[in-house]
């Protein structure tokens, strides 16, 4: 078998470089593409080092790798810079980067003699015999190939089939889709298609909220107020948690409910529906999901026209920090410095981490002359909880002062006179050990159980 002389080193070859990483490093903000205004979270570790994004693994999509992408072989692209062929041409097509570029034409010049004379050898292959040349073969021989084009066999025709009337399409969207295709009896697929096909918003037919009903929301339980109003119970859980009340006996509303509640406050998504100048102009005013709220479509299509456009994120407006925030580092802990100036703990840790300031621990309150005589009469966890301290503190101060755990001291005369005079699990709790050390140490010296003990 003939190999192709298209090695790796032609395959991967990067041919419209030099190409350099960004000057970046962790931490710091830079510009991508496809995210907008982002941190660098780490460095990659591929052949072309390159920043990732922040809590991800994502590549940030700017400088020369942009570059790449609308020149360079995906083969190339991904063996440099450490990732796929089809997060490549995922790249491409968020850049709208056609399918062939000037480094895939070229990988496909330098691999089309080897395909040529592979295609001849497959043709005359002696232990198959001669066979015919394909329409793929001669597509490589021939200059102009006459292609045959066959014609897919179409689905039969409905004879019932009716087309749609004008005043038909008037009615689409102003009421369900259900009631509409009750009506004009056609299929809810047929009339949803037909709607969508228009861009036409669906319509959600909903029972509406009178006064006397909103009042009663947060007065009495949700199954109450549905079996008042007539509304399900998912709808009045929803409309509460909308409005921002409370159920009577519940604290805090939970996940579900408030995904339910922002499910139903939310605008219905568009489909089909071309972008208007009028949402062009809106794209990076904002954020891409306060944007796709707004204007009742996905974010992920946001996203994408906003890429698609070249319009950036609108960079959020930071406050500076002053000299005298800045003097409270290193002094005070994250979180009273956050309490203090009105920022957020991540954001106080990062502007510490940038000016080489080393992080300040909550300070303990100092330990009593009592607290250290509770040290070893008991388990670390029994004087913790007595003490109101951690489990951790407690055996970390206790090891300091060479003080031995309860569970490892020694047993005393007086405690081993005591063993059989009681039952273990009393005589346990007096001398502030475990009931197995207890039996433990009476089987050694063997000594009976107590017989007044009762056998628990």
């Amino acid at each position: 078998m003939i190999s192709s002389p298209s090695t790796d080193r032609e395959r991967f070859k990067l041919r419209f470089g030099p190409y350099e990483p960004p000057r970046t490093a962790p931490g710091e903000v830079i510009k991508c593409l496809r995210f907008g205004e982002v941190r660098v979270g780490k460095i990659s570790h591929g052949q072309m080092p390159w920043p990732v994004l922040e809590k991800s693994t994502s590549l940030i999509l700017c400088g020369d790798l942009v570059r790449a992408i609308r020149q360079e072989a995906a083969q190339a692209v991904a063996f440099h810079w450490g990732v796929t062929s089809s997060t490549v041409r995922k790249w491409r097509r968020l850049l709208g980067v056609g399918r062939f570029t000037e480094g895939t034409r070229a990988l496909n010049d330098l691999n089309a003699p080897h395909r040529v004379r592979r295609a001849k050898e497959m043709t005359l292959s002696p232990r198959r015999g001669p066979r015919r040349e394909s329409t793929h073969v001669a597509s490589f021989l021939n200059p102009l190939p006459a292609r045959t084009v066959r014609s897919r066999p179409r689905r039969p025709v409905n004879p019932d089939a009716r087309a749609w009337t004008a005043d038909e399409n008037r009615l689409l969207g102003t009421m369900p889709d259900r009631t509409l295709a009750q009506q004009l009896k056609r299929t809810i697929g047929a009339v949803r298609a037909r709607r969508r096909m228009l861009g036409l918003p669906p319509v959600v037919s909903a029972k509406p909220w009178l006064p006397e009903h909103l009042a009663l929301l947060g007065k009495v339980s949700d199954r109450i107020a549905s079996q008042i109003t007539g509304h399900p119970i998912s709808s009045v859980r929803a409309k509460r948690i909308g409005l921002g009340r409370t159920e009577p006996g519940a604290k805090h509303p939970s996940r579900r409910q408030t995904r339910a509640a922002f499910a139903v406050t939310t605008k219905p998504k568009v489909f089909g529906v071309r972008w208007s100048p009028q949402e062009d102009r809106l794209l990076g005013s904002m954020s891409d999901g306060a944007l796709a709220l707004k204007l009742g479509r996905s974010v992920e299509a946001v996203s994408m026209r906003r890429v698609r456009l070249r319009i950036s994120l609108a960079q959020p407006i930071v406050k500076s920090w002053d000299d005298e925030e800045v003097r409270l580092l290193g002094k005070l802990t994250d979180k009273e410095v956050s309490e203090l100036t009105g920022r957020s703990r991540v954001g106080v840790a990062i502007m510490r981490r940038k000016l080489g300031i080393p992080v300040v621990r909550g300070m303990a309150e100092p330990w009593t002359a009592e607290e250290d005589r509770l040290l070893g009469t008991a388990t670390d966890a029994v004087v913790a909880r007595k003490l109101g301290r951690s489990v951790l503190g407690v055996s970390k101060r206790r090891m300091r002062l060479c003080v031995v755990a309860s569970s490892l001291r020694r047993w005393t005369t007086e405690e081993d006179k005591l063993l059989g005079s009681v039952s273990d699990a009393a005589l346990a709790k007096q001398l502030s050990r475990t009931r197995g050390a207890v039996e433990a140490r009476r089987q050694k010296l063997d000594v009976a159980p107590c017989p007044t003990a009762r056998n628990d």
